[in-house]
C-alpha cells in the first residue's frame, strides 16, 4: 500500500471533509450542437476587457461546456416549475401564474410561488386524468442571476419596451471567478431565449490580496474589515487606490499604508491647489462669474496649462470610453502634479500682486476653469471630493448651475486652446529642470545655493523666455544648450580661475553615443549613476 497526497473537497465554513454522492438531477442540455455553437459565436461579439479572458479562459469553457444541473435539493429557492404525475409520471413545465390557474384546481388567486405554498399546488394529468405535484427541487440560484436583465422588469408579460431598450447592457463587471458563474449564466440564458449576448462589454477583476499576496480569509486572520477603511481613509481614497495601483484584471494587493500614499500624491495634491484657489480668492472677493477667460491676454504659463488641460480631457475621454481606467487615473494623477508644482508653483506670486490687474484676472480664471474642470473629469472616480469642490467652487457662486457635479455634462474639449509644441517645449524645460535638481542633489548641492554653469547637450534649443525659467529654477545664469544628446553638468561656481583650474585638473565632455551608463566607464571622474534611472552623470575633480 502506498499514500498519495490528493486535493480533497472541504467546506468552506468549516473546513470539514465533504463527500460527493451521485444524485439524479434536472439539467439544461448545453451541448447541444446548435446551442453550443451559438455560445460560442454570441461570446466572440462582447469585448472582453482584459481580452485574454474572452478569448481563453471563458472561451475555453465554452469550447468545452456541460449540460447545466439547474436543480438543487433545498429548501429556500426559485421552485423548479415541473408537475409530474403520481400515477403516469407525465411531467408539465408551467410557464406563468395564469397558466398554472388554468391547469389546476386549487391554485389560490394570489398564489405565493415559494415553498410551501406552491407545493400545495397541484394539476390534473392531461394524459390519465391523475393528480399532477411540482416536483421538490428548487432551481440553482445562478439560474435567478441569469435571467436578471428580463426578470427585473417583468418580461415578457409587461415592460416590453423598456426591456428592450436596456437589453443588451452596455457594460458589466465582476471577478474573475464568474467566468464560471454570472458571466456564463447570463450568456448562456441569453443565447437560448435570445440568441444573442446580454451585455457587449465587460471589465473582469482581480482579487484583492493582503499585503503579502495571500488571498484574504478570516481563517487565516489576513481578512481586511472593508468597513474599518472606509472609516479610516474614506471612499474616494479606497476607489482611487483600486483604479490607479494597477490593472483591474490584475490581482491588488492591498495595505493601508499603500492607500495613504495613492491618497496624498493625487487627492492631497488636488486639495491642496484647490485650497490655495480658495485662500487668495477670499481674500480678494474673487468672483468668477463677473470675468471672463480672454485668450489672447493670457500668459504662455496659463496658455500652457490650459492646452495640457484640454489635451488631458480629450485623453480621459477616450480612455474612459475604452474602459481604461488605470491609464485615466494616472493621466489625472500626472496632470495634477504638473499644476500644483509647476504651475501654482510658478505663478503663486501674480496671486499676491495687489489689487485686481489683468495678469492676477487671468490667473485666477485659469485656475478657476482648471479647477473646476479637473473636478468634473475626476468625479467618476473620486466623487465625494469632486462633489464638495464643485458645490464650493462653482454652486456658491452660479445659482443656475446644476446643483452635483454629478448632474452636469462630461467636458467638452476645446481645441483652439490645445497648442501641442508649447507642451512639448515645456516638456523640456521640465525635463532639464528635474535632471538639474538631481544634479544638485548627487553633489550635495543645494536648490538655493547659486551655480555659476550650467551646459545642457540636447536635440532641441530653446528661446531665451524658457532658458530664463531654467535658470530661474536651477539657480544660475542663463545655460548653454548645445545640439547634441540630453546631458547636464553643473560646475559650482569658485571665486577664481585658479581655484578652478586646481580643482578641476581636466575635464572630458562624452556624449552618450559613446557611453550608455557612466558605471560602465571605468575612469574615476564618474560618479557610479547610471542614466537609465534617469540620474545624470556628473563629472568628479581627479586626485
Amino acid at each position: 500500500k502506498e499514500k498519495h497526497m490528493h486535493s480533497y473537497p472541504h467546506c468552506w465554513r468549516c473546513d470539514t471533509p465533504l463527500i460527493y454522492y451521485a444524485r439524479e438531477s434536472w439539467f439544461i442540455k448545453m451541448t447541444d450542437p446548435e446551442v453550443k455553437a451559438n455560445l460560442i459565436a454570441n461570446n466572440k461579439t462582447i469585448n472582453w476587457i482584459p481580452e485574454t479572458i474572452g478569448t481563453g479562459r471563458f472561451g475555453a469553457w465554452l469550447e468545452n461546456v456541460q449540460d447545466w444541473g439547474i436543480s438543487r435539493n433545498r429548501y429556500w429557492g426559485t421552485p423548479l416549475n415541473i408537475w409530474q404525475c403520481e400515477d403516469c409520471g407525465e411531467m408539465m413545465s408551467i410557464g406563468s401564474i395564469e397558466e398554472l390557474k388554468e391547469k389546476s384546481d386549487n391554485c389560490p388567486d394570489n398564489i405565493e410561488l415559494h415553498r410551501p405554498y406552491v407545493d400545495a399546488v397541484t394539476c390534473k394529468c392531461p394524459k390519465c386524468q391523475g393528480t399532477m405535484k411540482r416536483v421538490p427541487e428548487v432551481i440553482d440560484c445562478w439560474f435567478d442571476s441569469g435571467s436578471m436583465p428580463f426578470a427585473q422588469h417583468h418580461y415578457p408579460f409587461e415592460n416590453k419596451e423598456l426591456f428592450e431598450q436596456q437589453f443588451p447592457a452596455k457594460f458589466i463587471s465582476e471577478a474573475v471567478d464568474q467566468t464560471r458563474g454570472w458571466f456564463y449564466s447570463l450568456l448562456a440564458i441569453s443565447t437560448l431565449l435570445f440568441n444573442k449576448a446580454p451585455y457587449e462589454n465587460v471589465i473582469v477583476l482581480g482579487h484583492v490580496q493582503d499585503a503579502d499576496g495571500q488571498k484574504m480569509s478570516k481563517s487565516k486572520g489576513n481578512a481586511v474589515d472593508p468597513f474599518d477603511a472606509l472609516q479610516k481613509h474614506g471612499a474616494d481614497a479606497i476607489r482611487w487606490y483600486f483604479y490607479e495601483n494597477s490593472a483591474p484584471w490584475v490581482p491588488n494587493r492591498f495595505k493601508d499604508e499603500w492607500v495613504s500614499e495613492g491618497q496624498r500624491k493625487f487627492m492631497g495634491t488636488f486639495w491642496n491647489t484647490y485650497a490655495f484657489f480658495v485662500l487668495y480668492a477670499n481674500i480678494d472677493d474673487f468672483d468668477a462669474t463677473k470675468y471672463q477667460l480672454e485668450y489672447d491676454k493670457l500668459s504662455v504659463m496659463d496658455k500652457w496649462l490650459l492646452s495640457k488641460l484640454n489635451s488631458l480631457v480629450k485623453v480621459v475621454d477616450t480612455n474612459l470610453e475604452n474602459y481604461k481606467i488605470t491609464e485615466t487615473a494616472r493621466a489625472l494623477e500626472d496632470f495634477t502634479d504638473e499644476l500644483s508644482n509647476w504651475y501654482v508653483r510658478r505663478s503663486r506670486e501674480r496671486f499676491w500682486a495687489k489689487g485686481m490687474e489683468q495678469d492676477k484676472i487671468n490667473a485666477y480664471m485659469t485656475l478657476y476653469t482648471t479647477l473646476v474642470t479637473l473636478a468634473k473629469i475626476s468625479a467618476p472616480m473620486v466623487p465625494f471630493m469632486t462633489e464638495s469642490i464643485y458645490r464650493n467652487l462653482v454652486c456658491s457662486i452660479d445659482k443656475n448651475a446644476p446643483i452635483s457635479i454629478h448632474l452636469c455634462d462630461f467636458p467638452k474639449v476645446n481645441e483652439q486652446f490645445i497648442d501641442k509644441k508649447l507642451e512639448e517645449t515645456m516638456d523640456d524645460v521640465l525635463d532639464a529642470v528635474v535632471i538639474g535638481r538631481a544634479c544638485r542633489n548627487s553633489t550635495n548641492i543645494k536648490n538655493r545655493q547659486p551655480i555659476g554653469k550650467m551646459f545642457i547637450k540636447a536635440d532641441w534649443k530653446l528661446d531665451e523666455f524658457y532658458t530664463a525659467i531654467i535658470a530661474d529654477e536651477l539657480t544660475t545664469s542663463l545655460p548653454n544648450i548645445f545640439n547634441m544628446l540630453f546631458i547636464i553638468v553643473l560646475l559650482s561656481i569658485f571665486p577664481t580661475t585658479a581655484e578652478l583650474n586646481n580643482s578641476l585638473k581636466f575635464i572630458s565632455l562624452y556624449t552618450l553615443e559613446e557611453y550608455s551608463c557612466a558605471s560602465c566607464i571605468k575612469e574615476e571622474m564618474f560618479n557610479e549613476l547610471c542614466w537609465d534611472c534617469s540620474i545624470s552623470c556628473l563629472f568628479k575633480t581627479s586626485d
